[in-house]
């Protein structure tokens, strides 16, 4: 499987953050109960559990951005795309994101490929070659 983030979080703005994550879990055949323990860790990791159903156009951007990195790893896919994932995060998030493995979020192994944008260029970086 394969989750994606794209790099503008303006989606699905009139659900609330819940329903876009059982919109993704339903789609991936995900079980309420899959659905529930990982979400109840990613939330965790990224500080969303009391905006957990609050429309996702009430958000910032960064709050935003959570939302669909939640929704990309709620499937425990086996490789992220991010396209600027890092945009709009607080810096505890970012750190979060980037510095994700299996035991933090409770995925299995994976491979990201994170792209971001510095000076003009772009560039892909990919992190944790086992996959």
């Amino acid at each position: 499987m394969i989750g994606y983030v794209a790099d503008t979080p303006d989606l699905f703005l009139k659900l609330s953050a819940d329903e876009y994550w059982d919109f993704i879990a339903n789609a991936y055949g995900i079980t309420k109960a899959e659905k529930e323990t990982r979400l109840t860790a990613l939330l965790t990791l990224f500080d969303l559990l009391e905006k957990r159903y609050d429309t996702i156009e009430s958000f910032s951007h960064g709050m935003r951005q959570k939302v669909f990195v939640v929704g990309a790893l709620i499937s425990n896919p086996k490789i992220w795309i991010l396209d600027e994932p890092m945009t709009g995060l607080d810096p505890q998030a970012a750190y979060d994101l980037k510095g994700n493995d299996a035991k933090t979020c409770g995925c299995r192994k994976f491979g990201a490929v994170f792209n971001t944008c510095f000076g003009g260029c772009r560039k892909a970086v990919r992190q944790n070659r086992n996959f």
